[in-house]
């Protein structure tokens, strides 16, 4: 999956949607090929994980926004693989509510929210208003209710979209997000515009549109199956620009 981005000297991002696995690398490195064939850079995840985000995944846990049982890891790519992105489905009436929460100007947070657990997520994240919860939440936007960010304002748009909704948008097993998983992807691929259309030209790309209805319902059908994702991929035709 790609999306305009600056990050990495690109303006194109890419995460791969597909190569999981079962808590962040330990230690990963890669050659600095502009430095010299000899040369690498190690970097550790799991230190990563552990230092800047592993208890603030945990206060969502413990306030019910996110299950015990529904964080998943994957490779995202080769560049900074110690950076960590995430992808969430947030539900659409979540997001209502806290529109029409914006548009009244209001700056009251739900008044149904436990103050424990309201001081602990003050102390873990930066508290937005509800206008800038909507805001930040469009710019996030993939498609539908499927959000992109790195994993930080992921974790700090879930945390101040349950303190303007409240516990009362809960689904079947108490966690606001039900049993959708949130996705989070370590390192990334990235492009500037001209390259990237180039890799395209030589055949090195295949184009996929999304479905309609993407969601995480469907994900390990759809766009999260390498299979899939082959079989309607559109590949340009053989041309001078290929060779």
């Amino acid at each position: 999956m790609v999306e305009g981005n600056k990050r990495g000297g690109g303006a194109v991002l890419g995460v791969n949607l597909v190569q999981r696995i079962e808590r962040p690398l330990e230690r990963t490195s890669r050659p600095v090929l502009s430095v010299g064939p000899d040369v690498e850079v190690t970097t550790y995840p799991m230190r990563e994980w552990q230092r800047k985000y592993q208890d603030s995944v945990k206060a969502l846990q413990m306030a019910h926004i996110i299950s015990q049982s529904c964080v998943e890891h994957f490779l995202g790519g080769p560049v900074e693989p110690s950076e960590p992105f995430a992808m969430a489905e947030i539900p659409a009436e979540l997001m209502e509510d806290v529109k029409q929460i914006a548009s009244s100007k209001s700056q009251q947070q739900s008044a149904a929210m436990d103050p424990g657990v309201t001081r602990q997520l003050a102390r873990s994240f930066e508290i937005m208003t509800p206008q800038k919860v909507s805001s930040l939440a469009n710019n996030l936007r993939l498609k539908n209710n499927v959000y992109f960010a790195e994993l930080g304002v992921m974790l700090g748009l879930l945390a101040n979209v349950y303190m303007q909704v409240g516990p009362s948008q809960t689904s079947a097993n108490g966690c606001m997000l039900g049993d959708r998983p949130l996705k989070i992807y370590w390192g990334y691929a990235s492009w500037n515009a001209t390259q990237l259309l180039g890799e395209i030209a030589r055949r090195g790309w295949g184009l996929m549109i999304s479905d309609a209805d993407l969601g995480f319902a469907t994900w390990d059908q759809t766009v999260g199956s390498w299979d899939h994702v082959v079989d309607k991929s559109i590949v340009v035709n053989e041309s001078e620009y290929s060779q």
